[in-house]
């Protein structure tokens, strides 16, 4: 409860570049500080504070605005189903995954992060019993960056799934309901409150046909009403809470492919191409 600090240390600026997380994961940065960059935090690895099966899960700021942010549900929630509204591969039976980084690189253009999602890698809490999950998948992400703060950037995401169990790819975004367009496209239109106006693309090359499902996001009755509601902690204050899930279910051995593409409405919709 008390934190003693010798005064004569100078405090250092956090340097915030790309780097590899060891036993966490990985982040990615770009022109974050301009306050116009992309971040993103990839968690895969044992040192975590809790675990809902969301292992190999993401954040991502996008341009400068959260967009992605892992965990949005505010509320408790069974442990057993929490998976599915996490950004993650989730799969129809329990079970106890574990992450660990394989790759990791970064430069100016772009960064790029392989992490692998196994069953049970080494031990997690013992308060979670195995279940008959036995199933991962390998996560590849690369984040393509603007030579200059605020230009276009974005994620390709690449999951490949193993084992024999039905898996699921799952997204949370902060914004208000989004719009299945056809051709793998769902448009996010984002938060128009200030700090934020700034909108997700996401195009899904792999599956060839996926099957959207579209679910609001989970709010306690704490958090609903005014979207400055201020809940239970007087100096806290959330600003926008309404956000919404993207669904894609398959077979085992699915890979999905899909392009994050942040922009503003006022802004093209990204002309892409799959060979």
């Amino acid at each position: 409860h008390y934190i003693f600090s010798n005064p004569w240390i100078r405090p250092l600026p956090y340097e915030q570049r790309s780097k590899l997380l060891p036993r966490v994961g990985a982040v990615l940065h770009s022109h974050t500080d301009s306050g116009k960059g992309s971040f993103l935090l990839l968690k895969s690895g044992p040192v975590h504070s809790h675990h809902d099966a969301d292992e190999g899960a993401i954040h991502y700021v996008g341009r400068g605005v959260p967009l992605a942010n892992d965990g949005l549900p505010l509320v408790n929630i069974n442990y057993e189903q929490s998976a599915e509204l996490h950004n993650v591969i989730s799969f129809d039976k329990p079970g106890q995954p574990t992450g660990s980084v394989e790759k990791f690189f970064s430069s100016d253009a772009c960064d790029y992060v392989r992490a692998v999602v196994a069953p049970r890698a080494y031990a997690c809490d013992a308060m979670f019993m195995d279940g008959s999950h036995e199933s991962g998948f390998i996560r590849e992400i690369m984040m393509v960056k603007s030579a200059v703060p605020g230009g276009v950037e974005y994620i390709v995401l690449k999951d490949r799934v193993l084992g024999p169990d039905m898996c699921q790819w799952n997204i949370d975004v902060l914004s208000r309901k989004p719009e299945v367009l056809g051709g793998g496209r769902v448009w996010f239109p984002g938060h128009e409150r200030e700090g934020f106006g700034m909108g997700l693309d996401l195009v899904m090359f792999q599956p060839e046909k996926p099957e959207f499902r579209i679910e609001e996001g989970i709010l306690g009755d704490d958090h609903k009403g005014d979207n400055l509601s201020k809940p239970k902690c007087p100096d806290l204050e959330w600003l926008v809470v309404e956000h919404w899930n993207i669904h894609v279910p398959a077979a085992p051995g699915t890979t999905f492919l899909a392009l994050l593409f942040p922009r503003r409405r006022q802004e093209k919709a990204p002309v892409v191409q799959y060979y």
